[in-house]
C-alpha cells in the first residue's frame, strides 16, 4: 500500500474519529442529569380543591431534569419531608395518598403546572398551609394558615429512578383535542350516556360540563343536551355566579334548562359533601323530568353520586364499578379488567363507596341486597326521609 493511501486512510480515520466524538458530546449534553429543583408555592398557585400548583409547567419539568414518571421524588418544604411518586394522573393513586401531579393536556398549547395533591382530599389544608373560606355566592379565597408566608420553598430531589413501575410510561391524560378520541362518537368523547343499570327508566344521564371549556368539550356537550331533550341539570361543580361567568353562558342551551347549581368539593368525607349530595337526591325526589347529573368530567363527583343512586335502584356492585369505570375506558388508552382499570377501580370508587358507607368488607363483595339496605342507610343517614328516597326512587324509574 502506497504512502499517499495510507495517509489517505489515516485521514479519513480521523475525520471519522471526530465525527463520533462530536456526536458523544452533543448527546452527554442532551441528557438531562439534574436530580434536584428548588420550586415554589406561591398562593395563587392554590386551587379550588386544595391542590398545590408549583411555579413550573409540565414539559419544563422533564426537560429541565431527569424526573420521569414512576419515579420516587423527595420533596421538601416547611417542615415536612416526604417521599412521593410522579404520575400523570391523580386516579393512579389510591384515595389520601399524596402525589406529584405532572400533567399535559394539551400539546398544541400551554402545559399544565406540576402540583402536589392529595387524591381526592385538600393537600393545603392537611399539610397547614392555607384554609378556605366560601362566600355565599359560590366565590372563594384562600387564607395562609398562622405564621406561613407566600412564596413557599419546595425541594424536589430524586429518590429512587423508577420505584414505581406502575405510573411509568405514556401518561394518563385527558387531552382537549378533538381529534385525539377519533375512535369515539360524540357521547364518548363528552362521556354522555343514559345511566342504563337495573332500576333506571329511560330519563337519567351523566357527562361532562357542557359550559366549562377547561377540556374543549363544552360545546359537543351542549349540543347533546339538546338532542337528548334535557331539561333538568344537577351541576355538581359550579355555583350560580361561578357558571354564568363562562364565555358564551346564555347562549348555550343548558343555561335555559331548570339547574340545580350544587357545587361540592372532592373531600367526600366531609359533612358538607353529605349534605350537597342529599340537597341534590331531595331536588331528583321533588321535580319530574329528564335529568343531567355533571361535574367537570362527569369523573369523581359525579362518578360517586351516580354510584350511590345506582346502588338504590338495584345495580350490582359489580354494575356500579363497571359504570364508574367507563369514564375511564372513554378517556384514556385502558382495557376493561386490565391491570390499570382493575387498579383505578379498587382505589377509587371501591374506597370511596367502602367509606361512605362505613364497610366492614371491601365494597365489591357486597351482595346487591345489602349494597341496596346500605344505601338506603346512608341515605337517611344523610337527613333523606322514607318519602323523599321512595319519590326519589319514583321518578329514577320513570319511562318517558
Amino acid at each position: 500500500m502506497s504512502k499517499t493511501i495510507r495517509k489517505s486512510l489515516l485521514l479519513v480515520l480521523l475525520i471519522c474519529l471526530a465525527i463520533a466524538v462530536l456526536l458523544a458530546g452533543c448527546k452527554s449534553t442532551s441528557v438531562n442529569t439534574k436530580e434536584e429543583i428548588v420550586l415554589q408555592i406561591e398562593k395563587e398557585g392554590l386551587t379550588h380543591f386544595g391542590n398545590v400548583k408549583l411555579n413550573m409547567r409540565t414539559r419544563d419539568f422533564f426537560r429541565e431534569t431527569d424526573f420521569e414518571y414512576g419515579d420516587a421524588v423527595r420533596v421538601r418544604f416547611l417542615d415536612y419531608d416526604m417521599v412521593v411518586p410522579i404520575v400523570s394522573a391523580f386516579s393512579l393513586l389510591d384515595i389520601g395518598q399524596t402525589g406529584l401531579d405532572a400533567e399535559d393536556l394539551n400539546p398544541e398549547g400551554l402545559s399544565e403546572q406540576i402540583l402536589l395533591f392529595i387524591n381526592l382530599d385538600d393537600f393545603a389544608t392537611n399539610y397547614g398551609i392555607a384554609t378556605k373560606t366560601v362566600y355565599d355566592d359560590g366565590s372563594w379565597e384562600w387564607f395562609p394558615c398562622e405564621g406561613i408566608e407566600f412564596p413557599i420553598d419546595v425541594t424536589l430531589t430524586m429518590e429512587e429512578k423508577g420505584a414505581f413501575p406502575e405510573f411509568s410510561g405514556p401518561p394518563m391524560v385527558v387531552y382537549t383535542s378533538r381529534s385525539a378520541y377519533e375512535d369515539l362518537d360524540d357521547y364518548g368523547f363528552t362521556n354522555i350516556r343514559m345511566v342504563t343499570t337495573p332500576g333506571f327508566g329511560n330519563c337519567f344521564y351523566r357527562g361532562c360540563s357542557p359550559i366549562d371549556d377547561k377540556f374543549n368539550r363544552n360545546k359537543y356537550a351542549d349540543a347533546l343536551l339538546d338532542d337528548i331533550g334535557v331539561d333538568i341539570a344537577i351541576n355538581l361543580s359550579d355555583s350560580k355566579n361561578k357558571a354564568e361567568a363562562f364565555e358564551g353562558y346564555f347562549e348555550t342551551y343548558y343555561s335555559h334548562m331548570d339547574i340545580f347549581f350544587n357545587e361540592v368539593g372532592v373531600d367526600y368525607l366531609q359533612p358538607s359533601f353529605k349534605k350537597a349530595f342529599a340537597d341534590a337526591f331531595r331536588y331528583i325526589a321533588d321535580n319530574q323530568g329528564v335529568y343531567y347529573v355533571h361535574c367537570q368530567l362527569g369523573k369523581d363527583r359525579t362518578g360517586i353520586f351516580c354510584a350511590i343512586l345506582e346502588s338504590l335502584m338495584g345495580a350490582s356492585a359489580t354494575q356500579v364499578i363497571e359504570d364508574y369505570m367507563q369514564t375511564f375506558l372513554n378517556f384514556y388508552d385502558m382495557e376493561k379488567d386490565s391491570t390499570k382499570y382493575n387498579v383505578i377501580s379498587e382505589a377509587n370508587i371501591c374506597v370511596a363507596m367502602r367509606d361512605l358507607y362505613n364497610l366492614d368488607c371491601d365494597f365489591k363483595d357486597l351482595s346487591t341486597e345489602r349494597l341496596h339496605d346500605e344505601t338506603v342507610k346512608f341515605l337517611k343517614s344523610a337527613g333523606l326521609t322514607d318519602d323523599e328516597i321512595s319519590r326519589l326512587k319514583k321518578n329514577l324509574a320513570r319511562v318517558r
